[in-house]
């Protein structure tokens, strides 16, 4: 399985960059086909736990595994999902509102 990827894009050029948390989960149901994903609860098989600070007008991509962690292999049906937040500006930054876009719904 390759990993999970979530892009998020930062919006309003003026302002600080902002501290950005995403909490990763990639799971498997046993069984399914290629047309068919299998149903069931998904057992956890990799996470990720990432902070970046994010510079306004950019855009980055997460993965869940990260990339340069274990790798998730098999056949099955697999999901993902994540939770991003806003943790806080860096230091010696003021706090701004922004809009955040995820492509991915």
């Amino acid at each position: 399985m390759n990993s999970t990827r979530r892009q998020f894009r930062m919006h309003r050029g003026d302002a600080p960059p902002v501290q950005f948390r995403l909490e990763g989960n990639a799971g498997s149901v046993s069984g399914g086909q290629p047309d068919r994903p299998a149903a069931g609860p998904p057992v956890t098989r990799a996470t990720s736990d990432q902070i970046q600070t994010i510079p306004m007008g950019t855009t980055v991509t997460y993965y869940t595994p990260e990339l340069d962690g274990p790798k998730v292999r098999g056949s099955a049906s697999y999901q993902g999902s994540v939770i991003g937040s806003i943790v806080g500006p860096p230091q010696r930054a003021t706090s701004n509102r922004i809009y955040v876009t995820d492509p991915g719904g």
